[in-house]
């Protein structure tokens, strides 16, 4: 979690991505327990509560990770990333 460990929040580290034009995706906004897509499916875990996965819920993003990215786009996230 990024907070622990820099002292610094995940809504700082959009932030940054943004504004050095990298992209991110959210991750299980809520988690994946509570996703409306199951209750269609038809399992039910509105009685389930994991205070830890609900704390770290919408706290998890996905970096770009595709095999059409170079070293050259790799080296610059992880340059992004650092100067974070």
């Amino acid at each position: 979690m990024v907070g622990r460990s820099s002292g610094k929040s995940v809504i700082e580290l959009k932030e940054h991505l943004q504004k050095n034009k990298i992209g991110f995706r959210h991750q299980y906004e809520a988690p994946l327990y509570q996703q409306p897509v199951l209750k269609k499916l038809g399992l039910d875990y509105s009685e389930l509560h994991l205070p830890h996965v609900e704390k770290v819920a919408g706290q998890v993003i996905g970096l770009p990770n595709h095999s059409g990215l170079g070293q050259e786009e790799l080296d610059r996230i992880v340059e992004v990333l650092e100067g974070f």
